[in-house]
């Protein structure tokens, strides 16, 4: 399992570099947020998190932002 979210982390990673401020990109920020929360790398996780919802926000896309409130909320993202 470890290695397969290594995988996506770095997959993740690649499509922020790649895509700029595009505001679907929010989605894998906070994808990255869960990955790093389970791996106990609270900071980190935060960041990703705070990224993705003021990216969703700047876009004006109110279910992007939801998505981020809800990542923000459940057992594995809080930190």
């Amino acid at each position: 399992m470890q290695g397969k979210l290594h995988q996506a982390a770095a997959t993740y990673e690649k499509l922020i570099q790649a895509g700029g401020q595009a505001p679907i990109l929010c989605l894998a920020y906070y994808d990255l947020a869960t990955i790093h929360h389970e791996w106990n790398d609270l900071q980190e996780a935060r960041q990703h998190l705070e990224h993705g919802l003021a990216l969703s926000q700047r876009s004006g896309n109110v279910e992007l932002f939801l998505r981020g409130r809800e990542t923000a909320r459940s057992p594995r993202s809080r930190s």
